[in-house]
């Protein structure tokens, strides 16, 4: 095991037989850009659109959960919220139909295909004191004071595995990583942005050991799909390249 990683053990990294599969739905556009800098995207937490984001939800005697004047007591935010930086995955067995819709458009997107144990041994070195956390998300509906434990409460890594129940159907995965530019050293291009407050991380990563198989969107027209399968070819002949597999479902008839 890494010393940088740390993962979660129902992620089944140690002595694995059968890696879980991992999936990210992405634009044709951010697959271009991976192929052309052959680097795995980092978001700020805080930039990701989630005002809840890397908080815990949780409910105390007084207040009412549903009531938004109640928010800034009723949620405890990671004192690391503005040097976490997120990559998610899908986390699933199997392609996903919502999954393209919801992050990308069946005519124009393009799903990543890898497990957990290669993306592990894909990711690179980091600097003494950094570390990568990958762990899936565990859905939960609103936390009782009760119920936290100090280590929880005082672990500023938690909050980031954390969502409301509502948000299950994502399935997801995460890598996330720390990084603070006062204290943390790392190679200004992996910074996206101001290198005092980067909005992201460019992590370089090895296409050939990463990624199982590509699959273009079950609705791109055949002229985007070649177009597609032909530039992957000319950039990277080792990677896998193919057509959805919904789209060739047989249908049954009434």
């Amino acid at each position: 095991m890494r010393d940088d990683l740390d993962m979660d053990e129902g992620l089944d990294y140690v002595g694995c037989i059968d890696p879980k599969l991992l999936w990210r739905y992405i634009t044709v556009a951010k697959y271009m850009s991976l192929l052309a800098t052959k680097t795995l995207y980092f978001s700020r937490a805080d930039l990701l659109g989630d005002k809840y984001e890397g908080t815990y939800r949780v409910l105390t005697p007084n207040n009412n959960p549903f009531s938004e004047t109640n928010l800034p007591n009723t949620y405890q935010i990671s004192s690391r919220i503005g040097h976490a930086y997120v990559c998610s995955f899908h986390w699933s067995s199997r392609e996903n139909d919502g999954m393209w819709r919801l992050y990308t458009s069946r005519s124009e997107g393009i799903a990543i295909v890898t497990d957990t144990l290669i993306l592990a041994e894909s990711l690179p070195a980091l600097p003494s004191g950094m570390k990568y956390w990958l762990r899936p998300i565990k859905y939960q509906a609103i936390i009782r004071p009760e119920t936290l434990t100090p280590t929880q409460i005082s672990n500023p890594i938690d909050p980031f595995f954390l969502k409301d129940s509502c948000f299950k159907h994502e399935s997801e995965a995460r890598i996330v990583l720390l990084y603070d530019p006062e204290t943390d050293k790392i190679d200004r291009d992996w910074i996206d942005g101001p290198s005092e407050q980067p909005v992201g991380l460019r992590i370089p990563i090895d296409l050939n050991r990463a990624i199982r198989k590509v699959l273009v969107s079950p609705d791109m027209p055949d002229w985007l799909s070649e177009a597609i399968i032909g530039i992957t070819r000319l950039e990277n002949d080792s990677l896998t390249v193919g057509k959805s597999e919904i789209r060739f479902r047989v249908w049954p008839t009434r």
